[in-house]
């Protein structure tokens, strides 16, 4: 999972090399349809870290959100703590049928391996309605991510302060993330064999979105 040297690279730093940091994620919130929610509908964040898209979502008219998020100190520096559970993936501590949508923003490929992926879609499934919308946006495998990584990995990366950057995050995640882009297409079909139909799957060329119905 994340260690202390990746937190520090990762805050307040801007992944997107062009948009800002909410339009980035405000494209990722559209793709995964849940601007097209109802304002009313109620939401689950797995992975909330410090709330900003929790924040962002609060912005624009939803009132039903909720986070978890497994790191103490990442909650303790939320703007939005009352929203946010200290909580794994693979034990939500919410009721059965609770929510209308569970969504992931670029934390699946933090989940260690298989195992504990399929037991957090397990629980998913739990707290989602019947009927509910689960969806992720995640890195994906791509020519351009693999001539990314070799330039990321490359003397000539020390030359520009983004790329300096996400050198650093790249080395705190880079087992962790080959295992997702190695096995993504296996967990989406299983998520799809535990009893969720897929809505829609669009891959640009460095992230996924994933989108099903809890049947």
């Amino acid at each position: 999972m994340e260690t202390e040297k990746w937190h520090e690279a990762y805050s307040g730093f801007q992944y997107h090399p062009i948009l800002s940091e909410e339009k980035a994620r405000m494209k990722r919130f559209r793709r995964m349809g849940i601007l097209n929610l109802n304002k009313d509908a109620s939401i689950l964040e797995v992975g909330s870290a410090i709330g900003t898209n929790l924040n962002l979502l609060k912005a624009q008219g939803f009132n039903s959100l909720s986070g978890i998020e497994p790191s103490q100190e990442l909650v303790d520096r939320s703007t939005c703590k009352d929203l946010i559970k200290v909580n794994g993936a693979a034990d939500i501590q919410f009721p059965d049928n609770h929510f209308d949508c569970v969504f992931v923003l670029g934390v699946m490929h933090h989940f260690p391996d298989l195992e504990y992926t399929l037991k957090s879609m397990e629980e998913i499934k739990r707290v989602l309605k019947p009927g509910g919308v689960f969806c992720y946006n995640e890195p994906t495998k791509s020519m351009t991510r693999t001539l990314g990584e070799w330039f990321l990995m490359s003397p000539f990366s020390n030359l520009f302060f983004y790329s300096r950057r996400m050198k650093t995050l790249y080395a705190e995640e880079e087992e962790e993330l080959g295992y997702w882009l190695k096995n993504e297409n296996n967990i989406m079909s299983k998520i799809n064999e535990i009893g969720f139909a897929t809505i829609s799957y669009h891959k640009s060329s460095l992230r996924s979105t994933f989108r099903a119905k809890l049947a």
